[in-house]
C-alpha cells in the first residue's frame, strides 16, 4: 500500500507506474513508485512539439546563414573581378591620352615642328587631350561620388550641337589613329537645354567611345543632333 503520495494523485486514479526503484536496505520490501499525471501526455506532446519546431528553427538558421555566407562570397569575388576589370579599363583608357601627350610634347620640346601653325596644331591636340584626360579622371571621381550620394549637378544653358563638336574635338586624334570616317549632322535652330555641362559632355564621350571600341570594320561614325518637339536628341 502507498504510504506517502505527492502531487496530490491517488495510487489508484494514477494507473500502472511508470518507473520503480527498490529503496533496499533497511526497508527491504519497500519500492518508489513514480506516476504519470493522466494530463501528461498532453504536455509530452507540446514539449515534444517545441523541441521539434526549435529544431527546424535551427536548421533553417543554419542553412540561412551558410546561404548568406555563400551569396556574401560569391558578391565578394564578382565585385573583386570588377574591380580588376575597372582598373584595366581605365588603366587603358588612361594610356591613350598621356601617350598623344607625352610624344606632342617631347616632339615640342626637341623643336621638331617645321612652322609656327604647325606648333599650334600640336598644342591644340595636347590641350584636348588634358582635357580628355581631365574628364577620365572627373569620370572616376564623379563614380565614387555617385556611389556615396554625394555628386552635385550646375545645370546651366546650353547649346547640345556645340557640346557634341567639342566632344568629337577631343576625339580627333583617336579617329586619325584608328582612321575613322565620321560625319556629323547638326539642325539649325536647336533649343536651348538646361545641363550640367561636364555630366552631359561625359555622356557624349561615353557613346563616342563605345562607337570607336565596337565599331564593324567599317570604321565609320555617324552622328545626328535633332529637336523633338522641345527635346533635343543625339543618336
Amino acid at each position: 500500500r502507498a504510504l506517502l503520495v505527492t502531487d496530490g494523485v491517488p495510487e489508484e486514479q494514477a494507473g500502472t507506474p511508470d518507473f520503480r526503484y527498490p529503496v533496499g536496505l533497511p526497508l527491504p520490501h519497500w519500492q518508489l513508485a513514480v506516476y504519470r499525471r493522466p494530463d501528461a501526455t498532453r504536455g509530452v506532446s507540446s514539449l515534444a512539439t517545441a523541441a521539434t519546431a526549435l529544431v527546424i528553427i535551427m536548421v533553417i538558421a543554419i542553412v540561412g546563414g551558410g546561404a548568406t555566407l555563400f551569396a556574401d562570397a560569391r558578391r565578394s569575388r564578382r565585385d573583386a573581378r570588377r574591380r580588376t576589370t575597372f582598373v584595366a579599363n581605365v588603366s587603358h583608357e588612361l594610356r591613350t591620352p598621356l601617350t598623344t601627350i607625352r610624344m606632342y610634347a617631347e616632339t615640342l620640346l626637341l623643336d621638331r615642328v617645321s612652322s609656327d601653325e604647325e606648333r599650334h596644331e600640336y598644342l591644340r591636340t595636347v590641350m584636348r587631350e588634358a582635357q580628355r584626360l581631365s574628364r577620365m579622371v572627373g569620370n572616376i571621381l564623379d563614380f565614387s561620388r555617385l556611389e556615396s550620394g554625394r555628386k552635385d549637378f550646375d545645370p546651366i544653358e546650353l547649346d547640345l550641337g556645340q557640346v557634341v563638336r567639342d566632344t568629337l574635338d577631343e576625339f580627333e586624334p583617336v579617329f586619325d589613329e584608328q582612321h575613322f570616317e565620321v560625319a556629323v549632322d547638326v539642325d539649325n535652330d536647336l533649343p536651348v537645354i538646361h545641363a550640367d555641362r561636364e555630366a552631359l559632355a561625359t555622356a557624349v564621350a561615353n557613346l563616342v567611345g563605345n562607337a570607336v571600341k565596337y565599331s564593324s570594320a567599317e570604321r565609320e561614325i555617324d552622328i545626328r543632333v535633332y529637336a523633338v518637339k522641345a527635346e533635343v536628341c543625339v543618336d
